[in-house]
């Protein structure tokens, strides 16, 4: 049973890392992007990943453990985070959005992960909801770094 609550643990951190360099990587994006709807969008992003952190940390203080109070310098290098810095000094909204896609493909595969963990239902249940919201932003984002407007 504490196998279980270990790697249960360490799926919930991991989510809650890489939920961090989202939140913090779209927020950088939006502060970098002039376009009005597309600085909205990005920050709602951020806000979404910021409540995914909320949910996910009461999961933990549900197990009993202390959940990480941010992502790591190493995780957001690895997730591609860190390369958004690089790219918004040259101010490109396209080169903008096209490394967020590429950042947040971490997000994808961290939560493609951990619905594959066997974890407790109501976390269980948390995780699917918010892995159709990372598809979706993750979709969204694509179909941007592509040239569509999807209203």
């Amino acid at each position: 049973m504490q196998t279980t609550t270990a790697t249960t643990e360490e799926v919930v951190r991991k989510l809650i890392e890489v939920c961090h360099d989202g939140r913090d990587g779209f927020q950088v994006a939006a502060d970098a992007v002039d376009d009005a709807p597309l600085k909205a969008e990005l920050l709602r992003y951020s806000r979404q990943r910021a409540q995914f952190i909320s949910d996910l940390e009461l999961e933990m203080h549900e197990l009993g453990r202390k959940p990480p109070v941010h992502g790591t310098i190493a995780g957001m290098l690895r997730r591609g985070w860190l390369h958004l810095s690089n790219v918004i000094s040259r101010g490109h909204e396209s080169a903008i959005l096209s490394a967020c896609h590429r950042a947040d493909e971490a997000a994808v595969d961290v939560y493609a992960e951990a619905a594959e963990a066997d974890l407790p239902t109501g976390l269980q249940e948390l995780v699917a909801a918010q892995n159709r919201v990372i598809q979706s932003v993750h979709e969204r984002i694509g179909a941007l770094c592509n040239g569509a407007r999807m209203d």
